[in-house]
């Protein structure tokens, strides 16, 4: 299947790649509300995987079926699609619930823990 089609299809509807960041491949994008270590670990993450040739999204909107998420990274390279969530004061529950409505496989990476 082609994968700016899985992409487009788990896109809120609101979401348009010619207008809202967040939905362009290969932006980096943050909050201020995020801690430092957070933001770092997201970057340095989007950064190795940019790196390695892959497209990633930051904080995509996922569609009301997968109840508007936006996964911290959506990295998307030739064999996969996959998340990375940058966690670092997030409780268990959290990420359980993550695990169960992301649509793509997650992986956790402690943000105190990161290094590349």
């Amino acid at each position: 299947m082609n994968r700016d089609f899985l992409i487009q299809k788990i896109l809120s509807p609101e979401v348009r790649a010619d207008t809202w960041k967040a939905s362009i491949k290969n932006a980096f994008r943050y909050s201020l509300h995020e801690s430092d270590d957070h933001i770092i670990s997201k970057f340095k993450r989007f950064h190795y995987w940019r790196r390695q040739g892959a497209d990633v999204y930051t904080e995509l909107i996922l569609n009301k079926q997968n109840k508007g998420l936006r996964p911290d990274l959506v990295i998307v390279n030739d064999e996969d699609i996959f998340i990375e969530e940058i966690v670092s004061s997030e409780k268990e529950a959290s990420i359980v619930k993550k695990r169960k409505d992301y649509p793509f496989t997650i992986t956790v990476i402690n943000a105190k823990d990161e290094s590349i």
